[in-house]
Parts: structure tokens; C-alpha cells; sequence
């Protein structure tokens, strides 16, 4: 018999439910005012800077961190709208250093209070996202209560750790194309690095449970022909089941959703027999399925078409 994790068993209160159904509503609205595409998951995956942005607790506080740096939400806000669905590859500059202007200091700030959970071991259920809730409005209140010299030192020390470091890091060539890899989710720092696209992975190489992340600032369809995916399915976040959905990937559905793309001999099958290979998170962010080669293959493709 298996034994389910503690948060799995414990009860939530009716206000503790509440809270997650007030979150979850706010990130759907959030996500359809500035077209980012199902931000409700930041429920299982932990607040990002865009999710900090959408829920009212973390945006209050956010507000009083942008007026430490010199900006304000209303000056800043298209900056991490941006960077949410097209990465750091067109902003190298302004995020190195610690940012280099006011809106990029601003959202390194918000980036280094965020512990993205991406491997499907570190999901959130419900009362782990209260509980990384919990941590990410003391941090961010931890900044703005903090005196200007010692929340400096205190933003560096998370940025290092969290932003600009690059566990694992490595290099991998495919037919001359140079391709970063590493732990975590180090694209910042490889972008301040000089690359302009590049793969993170969740764990080791060889377990199963490894997820790969390819990133630039956009991948085409040529590009994805390259590699030999076309589209076999999208899935839809649920929030009622906090649960994916698949729909056919040609529906109307599908447009509110992300788009998996695998091998087009699955094309004849059942939808729920067909195995994905890549699934689209944004244009230019996509999940390999344990697949340390296609990920880099798809980063290497993108950078030859360059």
C-alpha cells in the first residue's frame, strides 16, 4: 500500500479553499487581460513574477517594491507580460547586473522570490501552494520592510542563487550548433552569458521522472518539422479538477490551450492513446518529454535557422 505525502491528507479549511478558488479565478482574468495563456497553473507550479502580478496579495506588495527601484506597476508591467511568454533573449542587458534599469531590477526582484516547481514530483497540490503562497508573500514583504543597504545584499543573495546561477551547467553540439544545458531554470543567466536560446532539465540525466525545458526567444513550425513533431493533441488546464484535458489539437478548444506535438503516425489513433513529444508552453518555451536529445535538437535547429 502507498503512502499518500502529509500535504495530501490534510484537511483545508473553508477559508484555506477559498483563497485557492480567489487565486485561481484571478490568474484566469489576469492571463486574459494581457494574453498569457493558462497562468491558472502557477497553482501547481508556484507564483512566477506574472502570477505575483495577477493575485491581489503579492500585487500590493509588488506595487511597494517597484517604487524602491525607481518604477511603478503601470511603467513596468508589459516588461514581465513580455519576458512571461518570450523569455530574457531580447533583454540580455537590461538583466544582467542585477538589471540595469528600473523594470528589469524590478522584476529581478519578484523572479528571485520565485521556486518554480516544474518535475511532476514537486507539483503543488493544494496545500503546497498555500504554503509556497505563504513563503512568497514573506519574502516580498521581507523586502519592502527591510533598509535599503540590507535589502540590497538581500536581493543579491537570491538573485545569485536563484536567477544567475547555472547548476549543472554544459554545452552540447549538435552538428557545430553550440546548445547550453543545465538545472533549474538558468536562461537568464545563460543570456547573460551571450547564448540566445538553450535547454534546462529538472533532474539527472537518464531518470525518467527528468523533464526538459528548450527556450529562445520563438520557435517556428519549420523548425518543429525539423525535429519530426506535428501537432497530436492540446491540453487544457481544468481548474475545477486542477487536472489537464486533452482536446483535438485543430479545435476551437485548442486555441485556449497548449498544443503537444509528436509523431504524425499517431495522427489515426484514439486522442487518449496518442504519446506526446514536445508540448508548447509559449512561443518560444517548450517541454520535452524525458527527452534530453529532442530538446537539444529542437534549440539546435532554431539557432541554424537564425
Amino acid at each position: 500500500m502507498s503512502l499518500e505525502k502529509p500535504s495530501q491528507i490534510i484537511s483545508l479549511t473553508t477559508e484555506q479553499e477559498q483563497l485557492i478558488t480567489s487565486d485561481t479565478e484571478q490568474l484566469m482574468a489576469y492571463a486574459a487581460a494581457h494574453g498569457l495563456r493558462q497562468l491558472e497553473g502557477r497553482i501547481q507550479h508556484g507564483l512566477d513574477p506574472s502570477g505575483m502580478l495577477a493575485v491581489g496579495e503579492t500585487r500590493a506588495l509588488a506595487a511597494r517594491i517597484a517604487e524602491t527601484v525607481g518604477t511603478t506597476i503601470d511603467e513596468a508591467e508589459a516588461f514581465i507580460s513580455a519576458l512571461h511568454t518570450q523569455g530574457p533573449w531580447q533583454n540580455v542587458e537590461k538583466l544582467k547586473d542585477g538589471g540595469t534599469t528600473p523594470e528589469a531590477k524590478w522584476y529581478l526582484h519578484l523572479a528571485s522570490a520565485c521556486m518554480e516547481k516544474n518535475d511532476d514530483s514537486e507539483l503543488l497540490d493544494k496545500q503546497g501552494y498555500l504554503l509556497d503562497r505563504a513563503r512568497v508573500v514573506a519574502e516580498l514583504t521581507q523586502y519592502t520592510e527591510t533598509e535599503s543597504s540590507a535589502r540590497e545584499e538581500l536581493f543579491n543573495e537570491r538573485l545569485q542563487e536563484r536567477v544567475y546561477s547555472i547548476p549543472g551547467f554544459q554545452v552540447e553540439e549538435v552538428d557545430g550548433v553550440k546548445v547550453p544545458v543545465a538545472e533549474g531554470y538558468p536562461f537568464i543567466g545563460m543570456a547573460a552569458q551571450g547564448y540566445e536560446a538553450g535547454v534546462s532539465r529538472t533532474g539527472p540525466d537518464g531518470d525518467a521522472k527528468t523533464l526538459y525545458f528548450s527556450a529562445t526567444a520563438a520557435f517556428h513550425e519549420s523548425t518543429l518539422e525539423a525535429v519530426g513533431v506535428v501537432p497530436v493533441f492540446a491540453e487544457l488546464y481544468n481548474p475545477t479538477t486542477q487536472s489537464m484535458e486533452r482536446v483535438a489539437a485543430d479545435s476551437e478548444e485548442a486555441k485556449q490551450g497548449r498544443l503537444v506535438y509528436g509523431s504524425s503516425n499517431q495522427l489515426d489513433q484514439d486522442l487518449r492513446e496518442r504519446q506526446g513529444a514536445l508540448k508548447r508552453i509559449s512561443p518560444g518555451y517548450y517541454l520535452a518529454y524525458g527527452d534530453k536529445n529532442l530538446a537539444v535538437r529542437l534549440v539546435a535547429e532554431e539557432l541554424r535557422s537564425k
